[in-house]
């Protein structure tokens, strides 16, 4: 209850604090409106940017957190972004821009990118799962990437047409510039929303630290886009991105003067984990309850519940299919001679001939002991004849098993539906029957339960 009320009264905090910032400025405009004032402003938050992506890289070599090398990355971006953000202020500029409206768009531009690239760094450790961090993440990385930074703050100094417009002449935010603002808030958003269910399960300062910090860069968004350039509202935003800094490097700042580490608690991606885990005890159930272990057929569950799916879907199409019941001829002879091992090992075989005499989309189960069934869909009795012949002849080659021969034959019973039966009970009665007057006959062969009718 502790937890949820001082991360309610934080987030309260950071509503209300900013009211009282624009207070402030709007009894101090002349001075907000100096170009100089922004220039150095601004250096002054990339500075401090820079610090945070240092503070970060530090922490990140002790506890090897890809999180944390990432927000060193994204203030690392922030602050070469953000500098040439302040090199192009209006009236103190270092480059030389043929208008002022092309000059405007990269002003604009940068400050928008710096934000859009922090918010993905923010969020992307979920993105990057996979990739190894030791070998990926480390110092010639930051390296790389600030030349990178830099030489493209560069080009689009230089050519600063290649650009969309992202103000109007009444300085009001184009379609453009607010979905690139848009944008950026969806990616703060997932995020914030991640940090705090994080800290109300597990209060934690950096967490929390952050969380501010996300949510101060989303007031930062929201205020420049109902904001026009040099207007209080549009310095308060400044200082909220400042601020945003502040919280962010001060709470890993503190794990890293305290030999701490951020007890980040991913909801989300744990909830992602317990449904893969169930998954993998469902289809473990679902295996044990519809597979023999064996012979990893179907087994009787399985055959009944198929069987019946089958009869369904056959009426509605007026179709006919046929169940065999097969029993193996001398298996407990075998099994009672030469033991349990070589009868298992008999049934194993047994399956596999059984299963490849027949289609791929037919129903093969053990039914139990030494007793077998199948499904033979879309299929007439003189089909059905075929079929039996093939499982039937899959038994004349002798089994060697262990250096030692075996035979062994099949009795066959077959039932027809709509013919025989209309129900489960019907049919694998019939078959068993039919399957009976086999053994009882000549055995090695198979029967139909009623005489066959042409289909």
């Amino acid at each position: 209850m502790k937890n949820i009320k001082a991360i309610n009264f934080t987030l309260l905090f950071i509503i209300i604090i900013p009211m009282f910032i624009v207070y402030y400025l709007s009894n101090r405009e002349n001075m907000w409106n100096n170009y100089s004032f922004h220039y150095y402003y601004v250096i002054l938050s990339s500075l401090v940017a820079i610090a945070v992506s240092g503070v970060a890289f530090t922490e990140y070599k002790k506890t090897m957190s890809k999180r944390i090398f990432l927000i060193s990355l994204g203030f690392l971006g922030v602050g070469v972004l953000y500098t040439f953000h302040a090199l192009i202020t209006p009236g103190k500029s270092l480059f030389i821009f043929s208008n002022i409206q092309t000059q405007i768009k990269a002003f604009i531009f940068f400050g928008d990118s710096s934000r859009l690239w922090l918010a993905v760094m923010l969020f992307s450790p979920e993105i990057l799962e996979g990739i190894n961090t030791k070998e990926n993440y480390n110092f010639r990385v930051l390296f790389v990437s600030a030349i990178l930074f830099i030489l493209f703050s560069v080009f689009i100094s230089l050519y600063p047409e290649i650009l969309p417009e992202n103000k109007t002449s009444d300085g009001k935010d184009t379609t453009y510039s607010i979905l690139f603002k848009v944008v950026t808030l969806i990616f703060l958003g997932i995020t914030a929303l991640k940090y705090y269910y994080s800290y109300r399960i597990k209060p934690d300062l950096s967490v929390l630290c952050l969380l501010v910090g996300i949510l101060l860069i989303m007031e930062t968004v929201v205020v420049f886009m109902i904001s026009r350039p040099w207007g209080t509202i549009w310095w308060l935003a400044h200082n909220l991105f400042l601020f945003s800094y502040i919280s962010i490097g001060s709470g890993i700042l503190y794990n890293l003067l305290t030999n701490k580490k951020i007890e980040y608690f991913d909801i989300l991606g744990k909830m992602e984990e317990y449904v893969k885990e169930l998954k993998i005890k469902n289809k473990e159930l679902n295996s044990l309850a519809n597979i023999d272990p064996l012979t990893e057929l179907p087994n009787r569950n399985f055959f009944m519940s198929s069987l019946e799916n089958q009869i369904s879907k056959s009426k509605k199409v007026n179709d006919t299919f046929a169940v065999f019941f097969m029993d193996l001829d001398g298996f407990k002879k075998i099994n009672d001679t030469y033991g349990h091992d070589t009868g298992d090992n008999v049934l194993r075989l047994a399956a596999k001939r059984i299963r490849s005499s027949v289609k791929q989309e037919d129903i093969v189960a053990r039914f139990g002991g030494d007793e077998f069934v199948t499904i033979v869909k879309n299929i007439d009795s003189a089909q059905a004849s075929n079929v039996a012949g093939r499982i039937l002849s899959s038994f004349n080659d002798s089994m060697n098993i262990n250096g030692n021969i075996y035979d062994l034959s099949v009795s066959i019973g077959i039932s027809l539906f709509p013919y025989d039966g209309t129900n489960i009970n019907e049919l694998i009665s019939k078959s068993d029957k039919a399957m009976y007057q086999v053994k009882n006959k000549s055995k090695n062969d198979y029967m139909f339960y009623s005489k066959p009718v042409l289909v």
